[in-house]
């Protein structure tokens, strides 16, 4: 998509942690990490981390919710896994450690509205409630993506307005 749009891409992972990986980095650097990514003229930027990027979805002209069934995505995290770990480029090695983000990942899409999180970087409390809910806000620019074929209709869109 970055490609089609001719924008700079940001993965949100490299925000939030060092190297993009287990190390969080401080609260205060991510967020004027991201306040930077928000001021770009154009960009696109990519990640679930609802408590800090306030600014990235006021400026956002649209907002793509990649919302897909939980067997699509449980198979796709472990293709991705097996492929980067088969290429040598795996930041996140072992299955074990495919394993544990699994069972965060399930835990997005079954836990109930009522889980809060603990400190204003308390990723783990990002659920697809919290995300539907932080999302109302930006209704008029938000787009809700739940297959394959709605991915294709909006890049196909997206690829004839640019």
């Amino acid at each position: 998509m970055a490609v089609c749009l001719s924008a700079p891409s940001f993965d949100l992972d490299d925000v939030a942690y060092a190297s993009g990986v287990r190390i969080k980095r401080p609260l205060e650097e991510r967020l004027i990490e991201a306040r930077e990514i928000a001021i770009r003229p154009s960009c696109i930027a990519e990640g679930i981390y609802l408590w800090r990027i306030d600014d990235l979805l006021d400026a956002a002209d649209i907002i793509v919710w990649l919302d897909a069934p939980w067997r699509v995505a449980a198979r796709r995290i472990v293709r991705r896994h097996v492929l980067a770990t088969l290429k040598g480029a795996n930041r996140h090695p072992g299955m074990l450690r495919v394993l544990a983000f699994l069972l965060w990942a399930r835990s997005y899409y079954v836990s109930p509205s009522s889980r809060t999180q603990a400190a204003l970087d308390d990723d783990g409390a990002v659920t697809r409630f919290h995300s539907a809910h932080v999302l109302v806000a930006h209704t008029d620019k938000v787009v809700r993506c739940s297959s394959s074929s709605e991915v294709d209709a909006f890049v196909a869109n997206i690829a004839d307005l640019s």
